[in-house]
């Protein structure tokens, strides 16, 4: 197993975490932006399970740069939804976000460093 794929399966699973995320913090939603709050969970946790899982069999660059264009999208939209306030929803967003551009970008590098050393 190599880093790019490991890196793909934790996004898999981040995918699949922050699906769940809202249900696991209805408690601290703010009632006036949760429809928009839930929504944004489970868009950005269903593409990039999809995306995780897509790059999984074969690494293209579109979909690494999906994963990371959704990492900081994580990190920018507890001020854009306003749930700022949340503690545990915006600190789970700006973790979350972090994560995925840091393995977004790692995998990016790992593919390309391949291809680059073997031309």
């Amino acid at each position: 197993m190599d880093n790019a794929h490991s890196q793909n399966r934790l996004g898999l699973a981040l995918g699949i975490w922050l699906f769940i995320t809202p249900w696991l913090n209805v408690d601290v939603i703010p009632r006036e932006s949760a429809p928009g709050i839930f929504l944004n969970f489970r868009i950005v946790g269903i593409a990039l399970a999809l995306f995780s899982t897509l790059a999984l069999r074969k690494i293209k660059i579109w979909e690494e740069l999906s994963i990371f264009a959704l990492g900081l999208w994580l990190i920018c939209s507890p001020w854009v939804l306003s749930y700022s306030d949340s503690i545990n929803l915006k600190w789970n967003s700006i973790v979350a976000g972090i994560i995925l551009s840091s393995i977004s970008l790692a995998a990016i590098k790992i593919e390309f460093g391949r291809h680059h050393h073997s031309h």
